[in-house]
């Protein structure tokens, strides 16, 4: 889904009575366009115009996408090509803040029956009904036997740095108020090291299924240093999704990546 403009943030009242901020965004494919609102600030530095991107978890809400702290959305460095009147209705929908009466071809599709994956145009929407935030998997468990699968990275998600204590005995545990939560040290300034983690978009070769995985500090230097990408990058995650797909052998625990070796 391409991403082809956005409205800046906005405040708006939450069901609790307290106050969040929310952005609109309008996407297209090459066929569709239609709204997405926001409501993850954080999201907006996902949002680039013209890049293509890859939703999970979203809500569909009186004809719009509705995308939640909990929906993940991946940059993934592919391209495609919109028509002049597709890119000029998405601006038109943006304009008009999402017309509800004219619900669009991706929305009727991500809410058709018996549907829970929609494939559009070669990208894959997981929708959530309303009611629940779990997704359901019919994916089986990893094989013993087979300990190094092969996959292909697609996307990336929900990368965030922190500061961790640099105690080997700690793994990198984020601090809290400057001290480490484990062992207890307090850190000033620059004192202290630096973690990641991250969500990465996965499709197995194998079984041709997409999954998610999370990565933390380990995985991501594995994976930058094959791909020459420097951790102390500011844009850190532009660079990465400038390189996929990227085809890896992996080990994986509990949704979690515990071993990436990039396929040359």
């Amino acid at each position: 889904m391409k991403v082809v403009d956005l409205l800046p943030l906005i405040k708006y009242k939450k069901q609790n009575g307290e106050m969040g901020n929310m952005f609109t965004v309008a996407v297209c494919d090459n066929t569709t366009a239609c709204i997405a609102k926001v409501y993850d600030a954080e999201k907006i530095t996902s949002m680039i115009v013209d890049e293509v991107l890859i939703m999970e978890n979203f809500y569909i809400r009186d004809g719009e996408l509705a995308i939640t702290v909990r929906s993940k959305v991946f940059r993934t460095g592919e391209t495609i090509t919109v028509p002049d009147d597709v890119m000029e209705n998405a601006k038109s929908l943006l304009g008009q803040k999402g017309n509800a009466d004219s619900p669009s071809k991706i929305i009727e599709a991500a809410t058709s029956p018996k549907k829970t994956v929609v494939s559009v145009k070669g990208v894959v929407y997981k929708h959530l009904p309303s009611d629940t935030v779990d997704i359901p998997s019919d994916e089986d468990d990893s094989s013993d036997e087979d300990k190094t699968p092969t996959g292909v990275i697609i996307g990336i998600a929900d990368l965030k740095r922190y500061r961790c204590c640099v105690n080997d005995r700690c793994y990198k545990r984020k601090l809290k108020d400057d001290r480490c939560s484990s062992c207890g040290v307090f850190y000033k300034n620059q004192s202290s090291g630096e973690a990641f983690i991250a969500q990465l978009l996965l499709k197995c070769t194998e079984s041709a299924t997409i999954k998610t995985y999370t990565v933390f500090t380990q995985q991501l230097e594995q994976l930058t240093t094959a791909t020459n990408v420097s951790l102390k990058s500011k844009s850190l995650e532009t660079d990465i999704a400038k390189k996929f797909p990227i085809t890896v052998k992996y080990q994986s625990l509990n949704e979690k990546l515990t071993k990436i070796a990039v396929q040359k």
